[in-house]
């Protein structure tokens, strides 16, 4: 494992608390160790030009639909054809992503931007508003590029629930809950920021404990990108 560079701690994640890692670039962050000395890593970055609200509604207005059961999930293809039809910042945050999705696939991942309303889980996955850890196949690569941001738990603050038992679509899938203990302080990492993360079957540590933000009536979609 090589070793990476020492940059600044954000305000807004937990200080002495060696199961998070910050780097300062991709390239560190797959060299950080995750799954065997960290549980997620996370790689900072500055406020991200674009109006990223903007662009939500219209992808969503483009690409939603209420009566389905599972949220949409665009790629990079999708986008090509929406930019093109972009002006000013909604054209900026969507070649942005575009541009990350180019250098994500670079390293290896493959995912999509996720679109999710206010009552996306509720259909099919309401435990992942409660604290848990993933059961993806392989660690994942995050990212939100709107308001509000995953939420996160310290391991050393979180107490065990039990198994939850979820369906979405043909898929059944277990995985851990949990709840913070008293006086536990969660945080979340800010918009735009990169994160790469453990599953509970492909590591030698702690799952990443976290949950998905409730979103409000009248908000924008989450713009989430997921990718293993």
């Amino acid at each position: 494992m090589a070793k990476s560079s020492t940059v600044k701690r954000p305000s807004y994640v937990p200080k002495d608390y060696d199961l998070l890692k910050v780097v300062g670039s991709l390239k560190d962050m797959f060299n950080a160790g995750v799954g065997e000395v960290c549980n997620v890593v996370l790689f900072p970055r500055k406020k991200l030009s674009g109006d990223f609200n903007g662009l939500a509604r219209r992808l969503w207005k483009d690409f939603g639909d209420p009566n389905d059961l599972e949220f949409p999930e665009l790629h990079k293809e999708d986008l090509e054809q929406v930019v093109t039809s972009l002006r000013g910042r909604q054209k900026i945050a969507c070649q942005k992503i575009i541009d990350d999705i180019v250098t994500f696939e670079s390293h290896g991942f493959h995912g999509g931007l996720r679109l999710i309303v206010p009552d996306s889980y509720m259909k099919v996955n309401a435990a992942v508003h409660e604290f848990h850890g993933d059961v993806a196949e392989g660690h994942r690569l995050m990212c939100c590029y709107n308001a509000p941001v995953t939420e996160a738990l310290r391991n050393d603050e979180a107490v065990y629930k039990g198994i939850r038992t979820t369906v979405s679509g043909r898929n059944e899938k277990e995985f851990p809950v949990y709840k913070p203990e008293k006086g536990a302080k969660p945080f979340s990492f800010g918009v735009g920021d990169i994160w790469y993360q453990v599953s509970n079957y492909w590591s030698d540590v702690d799952a990443f404990i976290h949950r998905a933000v409730e979103t409000k009536a009248g908000d924008p979609p989450r713009l989430l990108f997921a990718a293993t």
